[in-house]
């Protein structure tokens, strides 16, 4: 089910009985723009301290282990590991 309030409410009235299950491409999909949100925050602090940790990382959070490129593996790794507000969200 898709995740917008309306069609949630929208469930909930005419099947009150009904148990709400969402795809996980639309769950997905929000983690994917909430930790991207704090990725953006994060990085436009860290340039003005000129640490450059997260440049050009957005799609690697985005991937998932399998498809990350071998090239960056060791780098997004210890981003990861890192005690950044964008490993931990």
């Amino acid at each position: 089910m898709d995740v917008w309030s309306a069609f949630i409410n929208t469930v909930k009235e005419t099947l009150p009985d009904a148990e709400v299950v969402f795809d996980k491409s639309h769950v997905r999909y929000n983690i994917g723009d909430a930790v991207n949100l704090v990725r953006c925050g994060e990085h436009e602090e860290l340039i003005k301290t000129g640490d450059t940790r997260l440049l050009g990382s957005r799609f690697d959070w985005l991937r998932t282990e399998e498809t990350i490129r071998p090239d960056k593996r060791e780098d997004f790794d210890t981003l990861k590991a890192s005690d950044l507000k964008t490993a931990r969200a």
